[in-house]
């Protein structure tokens, strides 16, 4: 849009707002006022503990999925040391992969 179709826009709504300023008012500014009164105390008036509730109820959904995603996940600890291992021959190294996976090398020497 132009600036000369910009200002002629603005001043035909300048126009219309000025046109709709002139018309008389539908109903009287005491019943009017009232009425916006009526309403604001029936906002005022709505109980604000739903609000509380739904925050909980968000926080606890929120904090239930975070302990059910951290239980699902793999143990990434390495094992721990309490495991009794098995005696093992000099030419035999233990490896763990994971808390429940040994895997066993056997070193042979060709004569």
């Amino acid at each position: 849009m132009s600036v000369e179709e910009q200002h002629r826009s603005e001043q035909g709504f300048e126009e219309a707002f000025r046109e709709w300023g002139r018309r008389p008012a539908r109903m009287p500014a005491h019943i009017a006022s009232q009425r916006i009164a009526s309403k604001l105390d029936q906002r005022r008036r709505k109980p604000r503990w739903r609000w509380l509730a739904a925050a909980a109820a968000i926080v606890f959904a929120v904090a239930g999925a975070w302990l059910l995603w951290q239980q699902a996940l793999p143990d990434s600890r390495p094992p721990s040391m309490e495991i009794t291992q098995p005696a093992l021959d000099e030419n035999v190294v233990l490896w763990w992969l994971d808390s429940n996976t040994p895997v066993y090398f056997v070193i042979t020497t060709s004569s």
